[in-house]
């Protein structure tokens, strides 16, 4: 009976001391593996915000209507504006373990092939890139990738993760990569442009009066005509704005109807025919 209980003890104590040190180690490693991804994720924090990596994705976008299909293709058209060297060392990725840059990837629209949005991903905590992509991919497979943090990207138009939530199973099962940032350039765009309304009267007056105005994207609301050649005239009873329509989206409307429609004004105006120009427009409903 007595050795019953001394063997009990024992069992007790050994399970005890098991408990203590998986408690410890889990403690120890939640640690580490916690402050090493932190700090590192404050160093990608401070880079892309000290280069301002956006606004030259963004002026990209504004001046081509798509994003580059790689970095180069970015480098080359902000020459002058950044510096190349201080570029390539912001994009270089801290959790890399053979200093690699991160994974830029541009997203391709089915529809027309061009890049309307792109990817910037991490090695993540286990510090190898297991993607694997060459060139580009479309919207709709990004969801396929294997990533710790993968928004429902349909209804997303931008995601940045900043401030991730750490997770031990990161460190322990590493085998995904981290996404930095994701942007879907054309619901960006409107959904910026749909927060400055006009009609073709009031577009024309702005513009008008604001002759140093160079640039601007906006809503126009008024009676659609199709006019061909891919070219939409929205009308009020005073003005005209004719719209170069955007070949990645479709647009089908019944002439005379209340339409709205975002476009970017570029400086182009008739006074003659009092009528203002928009590049690169998108229909948004069919009132």
């Amino acid at each position: 009976m007595k050795t019953k209980i001394l063997n009990l003890k024992k069992q007790n104590k050994f399970l005890s001391v098991t408990i203590i040190l998986i408690v410890v180690l889990y403690v120890g490693l939640r640690f580490s593996c916690s402050s090493s991804y932190l700090s590192t994720m404050k160093v990608i924090t401070s880079n892309l915000e000290n280069l301002n990596y956006q606004k030259a994705f963004q002026d990209f976008f504004s001046s081509t209507f798509s994003y580059p299909i790689d970095m180069n293709e970015l480098y080359n058209f902000n020459k002058g504006v950044l510096r190349y060297e201080e570029f390539v060392s912001k994009m270089k990725d801290p959790f890399s373990k053979i200093d690699n840059d991160f994974l830029y990837v541009p997203l391709i629209s089915r529809k027309n092939n061009l890049p309307e949005g792109y990817l910037l991903i991490s090695a993540g905590i286990d510090g190898k890139l297991n993607t694997k992509i060459e060139g580009a991919l479309y919207f709709d497979e990004v969801n396929s990738l294997l990533l710790y943090n993968n928004p429902v990207m349909s209804n997303d138009l931008s995601y940045q993760e900043i401030e991730s939530e750490f997770k031990l199973s990161h460190c322990l099962f590493g085998k995904k990569d981290l996404l930095i940032e994701y942007i879907n350039g054309i619901n960006v765009f409107i959904s910026n442009a749909i927060q400055n309304k006009h009609t073709p009267s009031s577009l024309f007056e702005k513009v008008n009066k604001k002759r140093r105005l160079k640039k601007m994207d906006c809503s126009v609301m008024g009676r659609g005509i199709n006019i061909g050649a891919g070219r939409i005239v929205i009308q009020d009873d005073n003005q005209n704005v004719i719209c170069n329509m955007y070949e990645g989206k479709e647009y089908n409307f019944t002439d005379g109807k209340q339409i709205e429609i975002v476009g970017s004004f570029r400086n182009r105006i008739d006074e003659a025919t009092n009528s203002v120009f928009l590049d690169n427009c998108i229909l948004l409903e069919d009132n």
